[in-house]
């Protein structure tokens, strides 16, 4: 019996139409999403993830066909094998090799109706979930395993998505907030060489920071903001469809950590234990420099007065 992602090579090889073969699929699983902050480590915890468990997620190779998925997931599943081990190379997100883990943007920017890679909500979306649903459910098949995603556009839409396409699974990942305002000021200034240019995710209601003139304080409220969508999208869900993981814990207690995730995945230890003496000792990216002593008094500032009643402990 053809494996499915061998059919439908078959058929794109043929010129055939293969939408007859996707009617009246539902998903086996519920998906999986990361909802995070920028500067989290959320792809390297996805790296970690596809050589630790079985998930289907977006390769660089199924993103480079993200306007035909199935053609990009049928090719990943032929070729990908259990045994990869990521590179753990990454620069602001971006991966290299063909089975490292991809955004996704082109494709989801389509779906959702986003004009734009400066914008990650869009009040006027015109949004097709049915065909959404359709063209995920398609995917999971392919690869066969359930769906795992990492994207930013899915902080802004998660409600949307768990109503109209499928109840899914939230991973939150936190970072201690002092660190991830410095490590965004670190690439705006390392990546742009300013420290004016915006980096990264915005906030549901962007106007909150692209009004505030205040680099420092700009990143700072984009921190906080982000934190208090997180939050209360978090508040809104079932106990049981969401855990929490902290960066801190992803180091310094690696093993517990990443079997919580397992467990939360369903996903039995095999694999993990297979791999987990392949991967690398991994440093904690908390204990790097300040991106510019002259700014810290300022920054301090900022914080102080955005962050005073946050406690990143009991997140």
């Amino acid at each position: 019996m053809k494996e499915f992602y061998e059919q439908i090579i078959e058929d794109f090889n043929n010129k055939e139409s293969f939408n007859n073969v996707f009617n009246k699929l539902d998903f086996s699983h519920n998906p999986t999403f990361i909802l995070y902050l920028p500067r989290v480590g959320s792809t390297f915890l996805q790296q970690i993830l596809l050589c630790t468990a079985k998930i289907g997620y977006i390769s660089n190779l199924t993103a480079a066909f993200w306007n035909k998925p199935e053609i990009g997931s049928s090719l990943h599943s032929k070729f990908f094998n259990d045994s990869f081990i990521s590179n753990f190379n990454s620069s602001y997100g971006n991966t290299v090799g063909i089975f490292e883990p991809h955004e996704w943007g082109f494709f989801w920017r389509k779906w959702l109706d986003i004009p734009s890679n400066e914008i990650y909500y869009n009040p006027e979306s015109k949004i097709n979930w049915d065909k959404l649903r359709s063209k995920l459910i398609v995917i999971e098949k392919i690869l066969n395993k359930p769906l795992f995603f990492k994207t930013p556009y899915a902080n802004n839409y998660f409600k949307e998505i768990d109503t109209y396409i499928v109840k899914s699974n939230v991973i939150f990942l936190f970072r201690d907030p002092y660190s991830i305002c410095n490590s965004i000021l670190k690439a705006r200034k390392n990546k742009y060489n300013s420290l004016s240019v915006f980096f990264s995710s915005k906030p549901k209601d962007h106007s909150l920071v692209i009004k505030i003139s205040n680099p420092i304080e700009q990143v700072i409220a984009q921190v906080f903001y982000i934190y208090n969508d997180l939050l209360e999208l978090r508040s809104s869900l079932m106990r049981n469809s969401y855990i929490t993981i902290k960066y801190e814990d992803i180091i310094t207690k690696f093993d517990s950590t990443i079997k919580k995730i397992l467990n939360f995945t369903d996903n039995n230890y095999e694999k993990y234990l297979k791999n987990k003496d392949l991967l690398p000792i991994f440093d904690n990216r908390n204990e790097v420099n300040f991106f510019d002593d002259k700014y810290k008094k300022e920054f301090n500032y900022f914080f102080q007065k955005y962050f005073k009643d946050f406690n990143y402990e009991n997140l």
